[in-house]
């Protein structure tokens, strides 16, 4: 049996307000598009958004993560970046 190592942790509120403020400008964005062939799209997504927007703001959320040592090993050659510790 192979043991399949896991890092796991907690996104801290600093960095989930950061996807929060991501979020409102991506929204505010949206709003401005053109109506015409894809409104009910645009509805949709703009209710996904602000309810990601309500999840990360939410300081009673958790927001966790959990990856395999495989794709932690690997983060910095497929995205350029360490990946943070968050402590």
């Amino acid at each position: 049996m192979k043991y399949n190592m896991k890092y796991t942790g907690e996104l801290p509120q600093s960095q989930q307000d950061i996807i929060v403020e991501s979020l409102r400008v991506y929204k505010e964005f949206i709003e401005t598009l053109p109506s015409k062939d894809t409104k009910q799209d645009l509805l949709h997504l703009n209710f996904d958004i602000t309810t990601l927007i309500a999840i990360f703001k939410d300081m009673k959320v958790e927001i966790d993560y959990k990856l395999d040592k495989k794709v932690f090993d690997s983060f910095v050659f497929r995205n350029g970046i360490d990946f943070p510790i968050y402590e």
